[in-house]
């Protein structure tokens, strides 16, 4: 897989290898529009302060009309591009946290990207704020920017040329077209492509609750044709070149299995997978590295999630106070799930949803 047609094109130059492009997964839910932010004069760069970034273009872009600038990033380069700036009004901002960002980026005239990027997020999630962006007409922007749209870019050098281009364009962009551009780099899309990647070889409908090794290498999941009932446990290697059952219903007991589930799988350091199943009520199971049988783990809990140590939080519920009303308890257990304590109880509650979301 490559994030892009840029990286996709360096991937059969340098391997002779095909690729499928998957372009990376922007916020675009926190980076949004504000309709009670005002749009102000200033141009923003967000990014670090480093070689391959081309942060000395910043000045020379600032000296094309592209002022004032405001500059948010550190980096080796940052003390030489301070001294280029001086005499320009250009503000150094350093770090800012991401509430901090999205309010730059919901404010600004528009975003400069003098760099060369395998992908970009940046201006991605500028034009989530409905910001237009001046990118370097090279590398993942000719991917993300379309001229006239959602901003503009300019050739290697050609500075005065780019501050002239956005000037006359400016009033055309539209910053509710050019956040429905950038809506298309989200993170359902990616989730939507990538499980495609992953389960093309796959016979069910259904791929859910997602793990990640520790490795990068495999993705472990509930699979069925139900999106609950008789699910299976699934892995695929994470370049979608192969894809295996782990488990299914019926191989925990010895009957048939028909509504039986296996459900939320999750890695343990050492590679095997912590899951819940309904084999005997609902309960948490193990399946070691490398083994075809499940070992159990502990009784009357479900949503597992393996924290980095290799205990379990996973949760169960209380129903004795009666009056249907339930205590919901997050409980973390050893590996082994002989000891366990409650760091959370949610009290009276009339329904058990959701979970802890490990892996999503």
């Amino acid at each position: 897989m490559a994030n892009s047609r840029n990286v996709q094109a360096r991937i059969w130059a340098h391997y002779g290898r095909e690729s499928v492009v998957i372009h990376p997964p922007v916020d675009t839910q926190f980076f949004r529009l504000d309709p009670h932010r005002a749009r102000e004069s200033y141009f923003l760069y967000v990014g670090q302060l480093t070689s391959y970034k081309r942060p000395e273009d910043l000045v020379a872009l600032a000296r094309a009309g592209f002022t004032p600038l405001k500059v948010v990033g550190t980096g080796g380069a940052a003390r030489r591009v301070q001294r280029s700036a001086q005499g320009y009004p250009i503000e150094f901002l350093g770090r800012v946290d991401d509430h901090q960002l999205r309010w730059l980026l919901q404010g600004a005239r528009g975003l400069l990207f003098p760099g060369l990027e395998d992908f970009g997020m940046v201006p991605v999630e500028a034009m989530a704020c409905g910001t237009p962006v001046v990118a370097l007409d090279e590398g993942g922007a000719r991917e993300t920017v379309v001229p006239g749209m959602t901003g503009t870019r300019y050739g290697e050098g050609q500075f005065d040329t780019a501050f002239g281009v956005f000037c006359e364009m400016e009033s055309d962009f539209d910053a509710n077209q050019i956040r429905a551009h950038a809506e298309q780099f989200g993170r359902e899309r990616f989730r939507s492509e990538f499980s495609t990647v992953l389960t093309a070889e796959s016979p069910y409908l259904h791929h859910l609750n997602p793990a990640i090794s520790s490795d990068g290498s495999r993705v472990a999941f509930q699979c069925g044709n139900d999106s609950w009932e008789e699910n299976s446990i699934c892995e695929a290697s994470t370049d979608g070149s192969s894809f295996r059952v782990l488990l299914a219903p019926g191989d925990g007991l010895s009957s048939t299995g028909e509504t039986w589930t296996l459900h939320n799988p999750d890695y343990s350091p050492d590679g095997g997978i912590v899951f819940a199943a309904n084999w005997d009520g609902d309960d948490i199971w193990r399946l070691p590295p490398g083994s075809s049988e499940a070992a159990p783990v502990r009784a009357e809990h479900w949503w597992p999630c393996v924290l980095p140590n290799g205990s379990i939080a996973a949760v169960n519920e209380d129903s004795s106070g009666g009056q249907g009303l339930t205590d919901l308890h997050v409980n973390v257990m050893t590996a082994d799930g002989r000891s366990s304590m409650t760091v959370v109880t949610i009290k009276n509650t009339k329904e058990v949803i959701g979970g802890l979301g490990c892996g999503e």
